[in-house]
């Protein structure tokens, strides 16, 4: 699954060379970490849940060097446009690198919670969510590592797959609650699971999307097939409506 993310292109100076290898180092451990907390969910593992959170930090220490080298690559005066648009895409690539292991922890935390549940749904769907994640999170990256916009393109475009596949998850966990309250804490924690496993997509899309204008300098088409439900229209549906609002802020789940 994992791939070695760097690209040799010759001639380019060394500090695009630095940069593309912290990259790398940075994509491997959140897809890893990614992959191990999928797997924790699936097991209910607290201690490797909890040893992901503490790998955050090194997460965090990655996107932290890949500014500070990118400080240093806008001192270089002969930057190519191309090579400009390679050091773009690499501050954005980070930035959504960040963003998903800020996501893989908080689903880690609940899966610390989830685990103390006598009673829990089955966790069938979310964990299948999570795979078709992982997977797309895996292709774009090693579309990047290829350059190939084909491969981008097919990640952006089946973006749809995993919003029809989460709206079905959601009508699921709450018709769970629905028929066994006594579950309805299990269920809500596996709600905001799926949702961050939903967004770790959307950022697998938005990877494609640099990639695509890395390589053209032109923003991809926006004409993109979108999922046929949605969580207000299904929620409009039912007589007696139980509120899960996925958006707000949970406070046993911080975002750093």
């Amino acid at each position: 699954m994992s791939a070695s993310y760097s690209t040799g292109v010759s001639e380019r100076p060394a500090e695009i060379t630095n940069l593309e290898i912290e990259i790398a180092r940075m994509a491997a451990l959140v897809e890893t970490n990614l992959a191990d907390c999928i797997a924790a969910f699936e097991r209910r593992d607290v201690a490797s849940a909890s040893q992901i959170i503490e790998l955050d930090k090194r997460i965090d220490a990655h996107h932290h060097n890949i500014e500070l080298q990118t400080i240093k690559m806008l001192e270089i005066e002969a930057l190519t446009t191309q090579q400009i648009r390679e050091t773009m895409m690499m501050v954005k690539l980070a930035a959504d690198l960040e963003r998903v292991g800020d996501l893989t922890k908080n689903i880690s935390r609940r899966v610390c919670v989830i685990a103390q549940e006598r009673k829990a749904p089955n966790l069938g769907g979310v964990s299948r969510m999570g795979h078709m994640c992982l997977q797309r999170f895996s292709d774009v990256l090693n579309a990047y590592a290829a350059r190939d916009l084909i491969a981008a393109k097919a990640v952006w475009s089946g973006d749809y797959e995993v919003d029809e596949l989460y709206h079905s998850v959601f009508r699921e966990l709450v018709m769970s609650m629905r028929e066994t309250p006594d579950q309805i804490g299990s269920a809500t924690h596996m709600v905001f699971i799926a949702k961050n496993f939903e967004r770790i997509g959307d950022h697998a899309t938005n990877i494609a999307e640099a990639l695509h204008f890395m390589m053209t300098g032109e923003q991809v088409d926006e004409s993109r097939q979108k999922g046929s439900d949605t969580i207000v229209n299904f929620a409009a549906k039912e007589a007696t409506p139980i509120h899960v609002n996925v958006g707000a802020t949970d406070p046993t789940v911080s975002s750093k």
